[in-house]
């Protein structure tokens, strides 16, 4: 919980680079543990890679919605998707959600976004804004 409210206090203030540095440890560190313990844990040790505390525990999981405003894409509806900023992780991410597949190219606002009618927009600002289809 306080790693999400330290990362989203970065992406508010700029620090999209650090959030993603900080998403990245924290899912290390989740993705080791869920491969030997196969399970989530409460809390995650910062010196090495190992779960703490209960297992199974709700706050020991993915912390997507940080993840989301770190990579700069909220979407609304499968008609529309708010981008801001830029993709700070080293390879693209794809985000697909109700038909709607966004994809951000590594390190830039490039931006792909293919809506179930099948129109495809691409968008390289990355100023915050609303992207909708038109075609629907």
């Amino acid at each position: 919980m306080w790693n999400t409210m330290l990362g989203e206090g970065l992406v508010d203030y700029g620090y999209r680079a650090e959030a993603a540095e900080l998403i990245t440890r924290l899912m290390t560190a989740m993705l080791h543990t869920l491969k030997n313990d196969k399970c989530f844990r409460e809390a995650y040790n910062s010196d090495k890679l190992e779960g703490l505390g209960e297992k199974d525990y709700l706050w020991g999981v993915a912390p997507v919605h940080l993840f989301l405003r770190a990579v700069g894409i909220r979407p609304i509806s499968p008609r529309r998707v708010f981008l801001e900023g830029y993709n700070p992780f080293p390879w693209p991410v794809t985000v697909r959600w109700k038909g709607v597949s966004v994809t951000r190219e590594a390190g830039s606002a490039v931006t792909r976004i293919g809506f179930p009618s099948g129109n495809q927009v691409e968008v390289a600002d990355a100023k915050p804004q609303f992207v909708e289809d038109e075609a629907a």
